[in-house]
């Protein structure tokens, strides 16, 4: 049952990330911690980023933009330990709750027209660096680096290719960080395995759809998906 519930969890997480370029670690992880253990969710995830957005990488269009992506890549580098540490050390249910409002906060500020960071040199890095953190600590790094780069304006393909490839590498240097903490665990590497399948067809079909969705719709869907997942954070950590 708990196999059948983490890959209908991540077919939609999946499908919503091949649409806007997040989605699959802000569906699924808040939802698969519901029935899992924490470990073997955080493992399980990473397996499924990887093969999400390793498959991603091949089917959304290169890009020509404004945002370099390998600065980003080592601010994000510089906060894996630190999530780590912080999913060794502090109660899941206060961590989600601090990000759950944290999302909802910043989506809400983005759709609503109050956060501008187009002009603000220091932003991107620092989101990237909180994305950083999130991916080891929770498994949501969409929540800082998501919000940041469509506050940013930056196009619709040229964030959804940026998120893609930024979550590729991320999650590819996770591993070493959760083996040297101690969270790796076999049994998570075998369910996102297992899931691998339905991840790659629920990103296939959800990278179509993106190709009509306008680039107003897109933004507003992003911040949605945000919104939403960190409202269920929240739900989840206080009940």
């Amino acid at each position: 049952m708990h196999l059948f519930l983490f890959i209908l969890v991540n077919i939609l997480g999946s499908l919503l990330q091949g649409i806007v370029g997040i989605g699959q670690g802000l569906f699924a992880t808040p939802l698969a911690l519901t029935f899992l253990g924490k470990d073997e969710v955080m493992t399980a995830m990473i397996v499924a980023g990887v093969v999400l957005n390793g498959f991603l990488l091949f089917k959304v269009p290169v890009q020509k933009t404004k945002v370099r992506l390998w600065p980003l890549v080592l601010w994000g580098i510089i906060g894996l330990p630190i999530g780590v540490f912080i999913l060794i050390m502090t109660p899941l249910d206060e961590l989600k709750v601090a990000v759950g409002v944290l999302a909802v906060l910043l989506a809400a500020a983005v759709l609503y027209g109050k956060l501008h960071l187009a002009h603000r040199r220091w932003a991107l890095p620092a989101a990237s660096l909180l994305a950083g953190i999130l991916q080891t600590s929770i498994g949501m790094p969409g929540a800082a680096i998501g919000v940041a780069l469509a506050a940013s304006g930056i196009p619709k393909d040229q964030m959804r290719r940026t998120l893609v490839t930024y979550f590729f590498v991320i999650s590819l240097l996770t591993v070493p960080f959760y083996y040297l903490g101690g969270v790796l665990t076999l049994s998570g590497i075998t369910l996102g395995l297992i899931a691998a399948p339905f991840i790659i067809v629920a990103g296939y079909y959800g990278n179509t759809i993106a190709k009509h969705v306008s680039p107003a719709r897109y933004t507003r869907l992003a911040m949605a998906v945000v919104a939403l997942s960190g409202a269920y954070a929240i739900f989840s950590g206080l009940r």
